[in-house]
Parts: structure tokens; sequence; C-alpha cells
């Protein structure tokens, strides 16, 4: 039998229960804070892909056409 996965608030509740260990709680908010980062990074990358790539390649071809007309 698998067990169920764990929950890291649960560990993060044991240990302040414990006394805490203020790094590990430190190092829960950095790494929350890094995956904001990643995500608006992935974000800003997909709307720059839909949106100013198809206009620079439309603005090419049309830049090509007049030139060779």
């Amino acid at each position: 039998m698998n067990a169920p996965p764990k929950d890291q608030y649960s560990t993060l509740r044991k240990m302040s229960a414990e006394g805490g260990d203020e790094r590990n709680l430190a190092n829960f908010s950095i790494s929350l804070g890094q995956r904001l980062k990643v995500i608006s990074l992935v974000i800003t990358i997909a709307i720059y892909k839909l949106t100013i790539l198809p206009y620079k390649k439309i603005s090419e071809k049309i830049y090509f056409q007049n030139w060779t007309s």
C-alpha cells in the first residue's frame, strides 16, 4: 500500500508546535516567491509569443513585399 503524500503545511505546523524552525519557514517563503517569479516569467513569454511575434512576422512580410515590388 502506498502512503498518502505528505502535506507540506502539516510539517510546518508540526515544526511550529515543536518550537519552530525559522530557517525552514524562511526557505518556504523564498521558494513561494521564486515560484511566483517563474510563473510570471512564463506568462510574460507566452504573451510575447502570442502577441508581439506574429505582428513582427506580418510587418516583415509587408516590408519585403514593398521592397520587391
